[in-house]
């Protein structure tokens, strides 16, 4: 299922029963999580049949990271069953929605970009990656606003 217009929340059918929702962002936390729930899903308690995982094309992943999620989680997605769901944004403005670029449980390629990226954000608005104090990346809350990023 693909769109090639801008779709709102909820991404579910009506009558589909899903319990877990994970947020994928290709890093070395989300995936390790994805690893581990997809090796051992019931020590997690998630039932894999009704779980999804979203993924937000940022336009902004390096090659390396994308190919490393091909290789190796991508796999492991296939082969579990598992729904996974790669959204971007619509356009710069709220009103454009979200884009839905893909929704398989056979993913093979993690789409690289949508029609609006986190860098055309962070040059429209003249802004640059910042970090915390605790030294967390902080990434512009517009660009993740309604995707659960």
């Amino acid at each position: 299922m693909s769109h090639d217009h801008p779709t709102a929340f909820p991404l579910f059918q009506c009558g589909e029963t899903i319990d877990t929702v994970v947020n994928w962002g290709l890093g070395v936390d989300s995936t390790a999580f994805l690893v581990k729930m997809l090796d051992d899903p019931h020590a997690y308690g998630v039932d894999l049949a009704r779980t999804v995982v979203l993924h937000q094309a940022t336009g902004s992943e390096w090659p390396r990271t994308r190919e490393l999620a091909e290789t190796y989680a991508l796999p492991l997605l296939r082969r579990s069953g598992v729904r996974l769901v790669q959204l971007a944004r619509g356009g710069q403005h709220k009103a454009a929605g979200i884009t839905v670029l893909s929704d398989t449980r056979q993913p093979h390629e993690v789409v690289d970009r949508g029609e609006w990226t986190l860098w055309e954000e962070y040059e429209t608005n003249g802004t640059v990656p910042r970090r915390l104090a605790a030294g967390c990346a902080a990434c512009a809350q517009r660009a993740r606003w309604a995707t659960g990023g």
